[in-house]
């Protein structure tokens, strides 16, 4: 795997992550730029992750059929340009339009590019690599943050969106000299027009239990992720009242150590095992929930948070490795974007009921409790998920 693959990758990854962090960050800026009510901002998320379901599962069979690389390169394209489109637009339906393509684009990229570095990557070392790179979505949401914290009270939101379509036209331009793997092109020809049917999937037993189990762990990993990202800035500024300026350093904090959570996730993976990791950082998030909501104030929230951060992500950092390992190549990209994609759904609906919640008893704590039982069962899901079952190099 060359050095260009691993950027664009990483890119790609990151702007998912600049993305909705400055969606998060600058959501009470964005609500009163178009009006908007708790449920209504929460829709936005719920659009967003509608569209990446749609866009994952779409590419995930296109990736298998055509190849990783054309995948990721349509689908930056196809972000890149609805990011753009999005800065201009004072509709808030329009807005919603664009968010759903704009997130179809950068769902479809990260599965054309995951399952694009994983089949390049030895077992010994894949989910190491992979944790680095999906430690990119902290990365892009600690950069956001902090921009967000200096740009978006002078300037407003749209400037750091602006760097997300900046770093697609990065990605564009390297992918032109980059080559699919070879374990892909040799079963390619093998598998000809069948490559990425879902009855491939659904033909092999172990491949058909493999997605059931995903879809419901991946359901429960995203509402508890996106909810959290979703609402945690807001949740800052209502219960400490923090400003807008001081509440983007203690979120940035907490993104740093999501990255530090995800790196160290892909490296006692490799070394102790894929499920003990998830299990036992799904737990931790549980345990840690409660604790910000009963315990924090104003004076050590942003040791919890740290705390919290180390946890709550580290999962994320193992989807790619522990899925991609899960489905044979033929169908490997249609099966991992199924059982991350539809996952979506819990993300989709998470910030609306958090936010209906909130509007409820004018409180969030009741949202992150909901949240720390998603952790809980997503934990409790991935010990009957077998680890390894097909190298993504073809040697199993």
């Amino acid at each position: 795997m060359g050095k260009k693959t691993f950027i664009c990758v990483f890119l790609v990854i990151a702007i998912e992550g600049i993305d909705l962090s400055t969606l998060s960050v600058a959501l009470t800026v964005i609500s009163g730029e178009f009006g908007l009510s708790s449920i209504q901002a929460g829709m936005i998320f719920s659009i967003s992750t509608a569209g990446m379901l749609a866009g994952g599962v779409a590419c995930g069979w296109f990736a298998d059929r055509f190849g990783r690389l054309k995948t990721m390169q349509a689908a930056t394209l196809t972000f890149t340009v609805c990011i753009c489109l999005s800065v201009l637009t004072s509709s808030f339906t329009l807005f919603c339009i664009i968010r759903f393509f704009s997130s179809a684009g950068m769902s479809g990229a990260w599965a054309g590019g995951t399952v694009l570095v994983s089949e390049y990557i030895p077992t010994s070392r894949r989910n190491t690599v992979l944790g680095l790179i999906q430690g990119a979505n902290a990365v892009g949401s600690f950069a956001a943050t902090l921009l967000n914290g200096v740009i978006t009270p002078v300037f407003g939101w749209r400037p750091i969106v602006l760097l997300a379509a900046a770093c697609g036209v990065i990605i564009l331009i390297f992918t032109r000299s980059l080559t699919e793997p070879p374990t892909f092109t040799a079963k390619k020809k093998q598998a000809g027009a069948k490559a990425g049917s879902l009855k491939l999937i659904l033909a092999d037993r172990r491949c058909r239990i493999n997605l059931l189990k995903w879809m419901c762990c991946s359901m429960f990993l995203m509402a508890g992720f996106y909810g959290t990202n979703t609402w945690l800035p807001t949740y800052m500024t209502s219960e400490f009242d923090l400003e807008f300026r001081s509440m983007t350093y203690f979120i940035a904090g907490n993104y740093a150590m999501v990255f530090i959570g995800k790196m160290l996730a892909g490296v006692l993976s490799d070394k102790i095992g894929r499920k003990k990791v998830w299990f036992s950082a799904c737990i931790c998030t549980a345990v840690i929930l409660p604790i910000v909501i009963n315990l924090a104030t104003a004076d050590n929230v942003g040791i919890i948070l740290l705390a919290f951060g180390l946890f709550y992500g580290a999962p994320m950092a193992l989807c790619s490795t522990f899925m991609s390992e899960s489905f044979p190549t033929e169908c490997r990209a249609l099966g991992t974007a199924l059982s991350y994609n539809l996952g979506r759904i819990g993300a989709m609906l998470s910030p609306v009921i958090i936010g209906a919640i909130a509007a409820g008893n004018h409180s969030y704590s009741m949202g992150f409790m909901l949240i720390a039982g998603f952790y809980f069962v997503c934990g409790c899901v991935v010990l009957f998920i077998k680890e390894k079952q097909f190298d993504p190099q073809g040697r199993s």
